[in-house]
């Protein structure tokens, strides 16, 4: 496990260890700094004898989310979708009018958030958050599907939407 916790295999090296030495910085800090609800997502592909360069220029000057000397923390989305899983096969097909809508609850906090992301007019991801109860992760109500609908429109089949995955 890295010390992210992000899952590392057998032998080989999560490019990360120097998250350790980064300056620690509080939550407050992080959510008055960057509220990243609208933001461009990239993937690159990067050869593994590049990773570790990478990595090093990418930490300088970086810090590091920490709560009570914490810094990974654990949470468990739930994804809701149709039957027919239109949102996720409208995401794999890159439709214009895809959306995702999913529950994050904070392990270590106990705090839940229902989100809603949609592509914004210049294909940048846009996700707006509400509070949700965490004892209901895997239930959307009347309050959380009204506010989704607002978000997505009457066109959108908030009504039909199931938990499908949790991650």
């Amino acid at each position: 496990m890295s010390a992210l916790g992000i899952p590392v295999a057998q032998g080989q090296d999560d490019g990360l260890d120097g998250v350790d030495a980064l300056t620690p910085i509080g939550l407050a800090e992080v959510q008055e700094l960057a509220d990243l609800q609208t933001r461009v997502d990239l993937k690159y592909l990067v050869p593994p004898e590049l990773v570790e360069q990478l990595t090093a220029d990418l930490l300088t000057g970086a810090e590091v989310l920490t709560i009570d000397g914490q810094t990974a923390f654990g949470y468990e989305s739930v994804y809701f979708d149709t039957p027919d899983l239109d949102g996720y096969l409208d995401a794999a097909h890159q439709r214009r009018r895809r959306f995702k809508v999913r529950t994050r609850t904070y392990l270590d906090s106990g705090g839940c958030v229902l989100e809603v992301k949609t592509r914004g007019g210049r294909g940048e991801t846009v996700k707006e958050r509400t509070e949700h109860d965490p004892r209901a992760s895997h239930v959307l109500d009347g309050a959380a599907r009204e506010f989704a609908a607002a978000l997505l429109g009457p066109s959108a089949p908030v009504a039909e939407l199931v938990p499908t995955l949790t991650t």
